[in-house]
């Protein structure tokens, strides 16, 4: 548990920042800051982005977290089956006003909750990401970036915030 513990050690404050930083990208990842091999805001960029920049900088942990990621995914995964169930369901009542109005004597069957697209949902997220992270961090191995595993999926986990 201790081993593990690490991963998930992260104050609210640091994923709402690590979050905003996904949508305002100014500055690198703060677990990423000292790899030196970043570029930071030029001098030309407009003081207001300067400003939020160094909001964002913040004093949050210099270690990547897999909190965020694994919550973001969550998220994701549960708006992903109920979107999926509510279009469904809306595809069985334009094919029941559709009978009604063109006066169709078969039956339709009911409509049920289909708990298989949350399922095919929760398989390919927790496999897709995982596995594109790991792509990536060896492709980052070969060509001698300073980033670790752990560093990619806490950056990769981050960025599915956008959707």
């Amino acid at each position: 548990v201790e081993f593990y513990q690490q991963f998930f050690d992260v104050d609210t404050r640091d994923v709402q920042m690590r979050m905003l930083n996904v949508l305002l990208p100014i500055h690198p990842p703060d677990y990423l800051l000292e790899r030196h091999w970043h570029s930071g805001i030029s001098a030309n960029a407009p003081a207001s982005l300067a400003g939020i920049a160094d909001a964002t900088k913040g004093t949050a942990e210099k270690f990547p977290d897999l909190y965020g990621p694994f919550w973001i995914l969550t998220t994701l995964w549960v708006v992903v089956a109920v979107i999926g169930n509510l279009l469904s369901k809306h595809e069985y009542h334009l094919k029941l006003v559709d009978k009604v109005v063109s006066n169709y004597t078969k039956d339709l069957e009911a409509w049920n909750y289909d708990f298989t697209e949350a399922s095919v949902a929760a398989v390919t997220m927790y496999t897709l990401i995982p596995l594109t992270s790991l792509v990536l961090w060896g492709m980052m191995k070969w060509n001698k970036v300073p980033c670790g595993l752990v560093d990619i999926l806490c950056l990769y986990g981050y960025s599915m915030f956008t959707y």
